[in-house]
């Protein structure tokens, strides 16, 4: 697959790469980076230790939401159900 980044994508990409403290933010980025850059999805996979279903999701997100949307994370964590003591 190839994907051709504008300088101002990479830039933004690399950004983040450097800034964040998130091991996923910083997957992501690195994947985006790395196809960019003409590795394999195969390659790209093995070296971030992912899927190669992964990368192609990634991939997918960043094509179609941008780069904003893309590195948000919408985890939500569950708060639970359970009550006191009775």
């Amino acid at each position: 697959m190839e994907l051709k980044l504008t300088s101002e994508e990479l830039s933004q990409l690399r950004v983040s790469q450097y800034e964040t403290s998130d091991k996923v933010v910083f997957v992501k980025t690195t994947c985006i980076l790395m196809v960019a850059k003409g590795f394999s999805i195969e390659t790209t996979a093995n070296s971030l230790g992912v899927d190669v279903s992964t990368v192609y999701r990634y991939l997918k997100s960043y094509v179609s939401v941008g780069l904003q949307e893309f590195l948000g994370s919408n985890y939500v964590g569950y708060s639970g159900k359970l009550t006191g003591p009775k």
